[in-house]
């Protein structure tokens, strides 16, 4: 197929056998286009209160509900249009993938994410659209049709509280019950989400999003509910890790240790003063209360942030070590992440501290948003000492 590409009569450019001629200076046209989504309002949930920002709602329903605004989305050859905006009730079987219906029981989705899928339909030219806990493409049929790969289109997401809030006073997530949409989790692909995956993730605001989850995993860090959290002297399997190492491993996926101010923002709401109930390592990720029985939870949806472990910073305290070269690794020791994977990274003089967070499990009423120790180095390797990664906003 060939063709010309005219104003006023002056051939700005030619197109023949897939090439595209300007004045000379030749370009291939992609062979396939890929799929695109276009909408300017945000896909919403739990009652939001405007594009971005959202707030706790009194209204059990709206805590399910995700919002699908009108839009306009190309799946394939085809561009699809929805004309007037839709729900999604993740309470509703009919708003799964068919062989997805019983994460309409909340206890069967808790403290996972979902994602929301646009389908082609069968005929016309509105698509279906679904939830599906599948991160690839909805698992069955949605409207009759087979979904997969080439005929779905991932257009955003949430996460789904792990354990009941509760009711705390003043809280933004008061009365909250587990399975229901973290209102700050909700990110679409086209406007709303951060940098990194946008998995076991909140925005805090300011063009910043945080983990919900303290970190865990052995081989990619990860914000998950109920796994074994990565700590100083986690031990086999998942290896001791130091400041170093959690910046080294966020940085792979595109996330970073929060500031001190940063931790604040994401923390306020949780628990003051307080410990975990039991005072003691809780080793796996979410869902736990203090030792007044309520729930270590901060406004924005992130669990964890006071009294359950001490969490790096990115930034330098006070002067750390006295004034000579010392290796910046622990490579010698076999099980270090740094010794299991053979990692040697030169030496430093006069090493900073770096700060830690939120306070540990018998700190009591030390702990807290803004419980903060700057006396510690960068190599300390202890089980009191996790992490939670940060990412910015992708658009």
């Amino acid at each position: 197929m060939a063709g010309e590409i005219q104003l006023n009569s002056v051939t700005l450019a030619t197109e023949s056998g897939g090439l595209i001629s300007f004045g000379g200076s030749v370009q291939a046209v992609p062979p396939t286009i890929p799929n695109w989504y276009l909408a300017e309002q945000q896909i919403t949930g739990g009652n939001d209160v405007s594009a971005g920002f959202y707030a706790g709602s009194g209204t059990a329903l709206e805590r399910t509900t995700v919002n699908i605004p009108a839009m306009q989305l190309r799946i394939n050859a085809t561009v699809y249009t929805l004309s007037t905006a839709t729900t999604l009730d993740a309470d509703t079987t009919g708003s799964w993938a068919s062989n997805e219906t019983s994460k309409a029981t909340a206890a069967n989705r808790n403290g996972e994410d979902v994602y929301i899928y646009a389908v082609e339909p069968s005929s016309g030219t509105t698509p279906n659209f679904c939830l599906s806990s599948n991160s690839t493409y909805p698992n069955g049929t949605v409207g009759g049709v087979t979904a997969s790969t080439a005929n779905s289109r991932k257009i955003g997401g949430f996460h789904c509280l792990c354990v009941d809030v509760g009711t705390i006073s003043g809280h933004s997530l008061t009365g909250y019950l587990d399975g229901d949409i973290l209102p700050r989790s909700v990110w679409t692909q086209a406007s709303h989400r951060p940098t990194s995956s946008p998995e076991g993730m909140v925005y805090v605001g300011n063009k910043l999003w945080a983990d919900i989850y303290l970190a865990s995993n052995t081989t990619t860090l990860e914000s998950k509910y109920n796994q074994t959290i990565v700590d100083g002297a986690s031990g086999s399997p998942t290896y001791d890790h130091h400041w170093y190492n959690f910046v080294e491993r966020f940085a792979e996926i595109e996330k970073r240790l929060p500031t001190q101010a940063e931790f604040m923002a994401l923390a306020i709401g949780s628990n003051e003063e307080t410990d975990i109930n039991g005072s003691t390592d809780p080793g796996t990720t979410g869902g736990h209360s203090d030792t007044a029985s309520r729930r270590m939870i901060s406004n924005v949806g992130c669990e964890d942030c006071a009294g359950v472990m001490w969490q790096w910073v990115n930034e330098n305290g006070a002067d750390g070590a006295a004034a000579s070269w010392a290796v910046q690794d622990t490579a010698s020791d076999g099980t270090t992440y740094d010794g299991v994977n053979s990692i040697g990274r030169g030496q430093g003089y006069s090493v900073p501290y770096r700060g830690l967070v939120g306070g540990f499990w018998v700190f009591g009423a030390k702990c807290g948003s803004r419980c903060v120790g700057w006396y510690i180095s960068p190599l300390n390797l202890d089980g009191t000492v996790g992490s939670r990664g940060v990412s910015g906003s992708l658009y």
